[in-house]
């Protein structure tokens, strides 16, 4: 009987406490919600701002979108034209430099 009592006396003690932290933990959500609902109400005004100006807006995007999208390989042509461009020119200026350092290794070897 007593390990009965014992067992009911617990069990009512854990409920009590799981209540407890319960209300705690609902009471500091709706103060942390009080806090927060001035921030987010003006967080949505913003941002419905900015999609009726991007609504406004996307038919330009689109336009240009089209516009541009044949220029796209000619831009991927050109920018690999360049890189090679650029690779050939750091090859010469190498060239330049190796054949610089053997006239200064020839000069050095007829002074001595």
């Amino acid at each position: 009987m007593d390990s009965l009592l014992s067992t009911n006396l617990m069990l009512t003690i854990v409920c009590l406490g799981a209540l407890g932290i319960s209300v705690r933990i609902m009471s500091s959500f709706s103060s942390e919600a009080a806090r927060l609902r001035p921030k987010l109400a003006k967080i949505n005004g913003a941002l419905a701002v900015l999609r009726e100006r991007s609504a406004a807006r996307k038919p330009n995007i689109v336009e240009l979108q089209e516009a541009t999208s044949p220029l796209r390989d000619e831009e991927k042509m050109l920018r690999e034209y360049f890189e090679k461009l650029t690779q050939i020119d750091l090859e010469e200026m190498r060239k330049e430099d190796e054949q610089q350092r053997e006239k200064e290794g020839k000069s050095i070897r007829h002074r001595g």
